[in-house]
């Protein structure tokens, strides 16, 4: 069995993330980005940074995280507000998108932007919580059968294209294919 390592980042800057994605590239193939807003955890990265929306915006307007043609990024977003942010980073090039259970007002708002980031590009979208948050975080997943988190360790990935009458088969996410996402079973008959 082989065991991939796959690097990660916080960075400050775009061009930091630029310079950290051409080091990456040289020995892997994918590429884990936190992103961190100062409210929903205390640390501040790009683009949350005062004048950096404008450079996800044309990211996702160009597609073009860096070295997208080598990285599959997987983008994990700690912030209160992920909603739109996980749209661009998909349409910027994201192969994956997860983003916490918490920082949603309820369990359809999550199912939402999972089916969104899915539309904009994300071959997975996932929703994860935070390390020992109980009840609140369990109370928002269980309030809808399509979300169930089961006390999910963070890696894995709830995908939007599953039967979303089957929430407990959820797979642990595989980026090995660059294949564009197929969207053609997001929602299951009668959701």
């Amino acid at each position: 069995r082989t065991v991939e390592v796959v690097p990660a980042a916080i960075p400050d800057t775009f061009v930091e993330l630029e310079s950290k994605a051409a080091i990456v590239s040289g020995f892997a193939n994918r590429f884990h980005l936190d992103v961190n807003d100062g409210v929903f955890v205390p640390a501040v990265s790009w683009p949350c940074g005062e004048g950096q929306w404008e450079e996800l915006e044309a990211a996702a307007k160009n597609k073009r995280l860096p070295q997208l043609e080598i990285l599959l990024y997987e983008v994990h977003l700690m912030v209160a507000d992920p909603g739109r942010m996980g749209e661009l980073f998909a349409r910027a090039g994201a192969s994956c998108v997860v983003a916490h259970i918490e920082a949603f007002e309820d369990a359809e708002a999550a199912r939402h932007a999972l089916l969104a980031w899915r539309a904009a590009g994300a071959r997975e979208a996932g929703i994860t919580r935070r390390s020992g948050m109980g009840t609140q975080a369990d109370q928002r997943a269980s309030a809808d059968p399509l979300i169930s988190l089961r006390h999910l360790p963070c890696s894995v990935i709830a995908q939007a294209n599953l039967p979303l009458h089957d929430p407990l088969s959820l797979p642990v996410g595989n980026l090995d294919s660059r294949a564009e996402p197929d969207n053609s079973d997001a929602l299951a008959p009668g959701v």
